[in-house]
């Protein structure tokens, strides 16, 4: 859930310390486009309030940024945000998964507890925007995807097995990020309810159970998303499971805190982003 509230601007993020080295003995050193500068006392490296952002080293505007961060929020399409934006679409692209590295950890919860409902989705694999791989329909693989939410307002979604069930795997990145005890509700798969029958032996459903189960809500989001951005790539699928969740839980998440937290350590390189790999679903 997503709430528009102001931006902070660069005059309105406070620095700490020096992102270079982390000591708090800085001073000003000017302005440049009327971002503040300072200069580190102990390693003598300059920094402003966009250094280890994802508008680290961008020759455009805070605002032009800030209007793509709504655009993003909105699922438009690429070229929609280049035309809007009077930018390159490229630019777009390495925009997009610059602000969605930095979401990701900020909706992926440490540990599932209490009471978790679990259902499963299947996914094609996409090769969109590749160039070397096969794109013909009878090659792609089906996904299995698992979808969690507790009642703590956490979710993980998560790609575990391609083509066929795989207990090992399921448990390996699913199972062991549900907390000990944990009373487990399934859904729509005779594995994973399987899995939860013999699970749940001996526990009692939570006091804060879930009385309800959100996932046409999640699943509509996911579909929704997908339309309007033509497609993902499986390769990018974890970071836009990230957006799936800001829309889909009940916290509020503020466009400001966000931007604010993205502000923090969350720089990655444009050349880097086409290396990014999803956490790949076992074969």
């Amino acid at each position: 859930m997503i709430s528009y509230t102001d931006i902070p601007t660069n005059n309105e993020v406070k620095i700490t310390c020096c992102p270079h080295c982390s000591s708090i003995n800085f001073i000003k050193h000017g302005r440049y486009k009327n971002t503040p500068r300072f200069k580190c006392k102990d390693c003598l490296h300059t920094f402003s309030t966009r250094t280890n952002t994802p508008w680290y080293y961008s020759k455009k505007t805070t605002d032009q940024w800030q209007e793509f961060y709504y655009l993003l929020m909105d699922c438009q399409p690429l070229e929609y945000c280049a035309k809007t934006l009077k930018i390159n679409i490229a630019t777009a692209f390495y925009w997009r998964h610059k602000i969605l590295n930095a979401l990701k950890p900020q909706t992926e919860p440490d540990i599932l507890s209490n009471h978790v409902t679990m259902h499963h989705y299947f996914i094609k694999e996409s090769f969109k925007g590749s160039k070397t791989l096969i794109h013909e329909t009878e090659n792609r693989q089906k996904l299995w995807v698992v979808m969690s939410y507790d009642s703590c307002d956490n979710s993980l979604i998560l790609p575990y097995s391609r083509r066929i069930w795989n207990k090992q795997h399921f448990e390996e990145l699913v199972c062991s990020r549900i907390a000990p005890k944990t009373y487990i509700s399934a859904y729509g798969n005779r594995y994973i309810q399987v899995y939860a029958k013999n699970h749940n032996k001996k526990l009692k459903k939570s006091k804060n159970s879930i009385t309800e189960t959100p996932f046409s809500n999640l699943i509509d989001i996911f579909n929704e998303i997908l339309r309007k951005t033509h497609g993902i790539a499986t390769k990018y699928l974890l970071e836009y499971f990230a957006l799936v969740k800001i829309h889909f839980l009940k916290r509020n998440f503020t466009i400001g805190e966000i931007l604010h937290n993205i502000y923090n350590n969350s720089y990655i390189k444009s050349h880097n982003i086409k290396k990014l790999r999803s956490m790949k679903a076992p074969s």
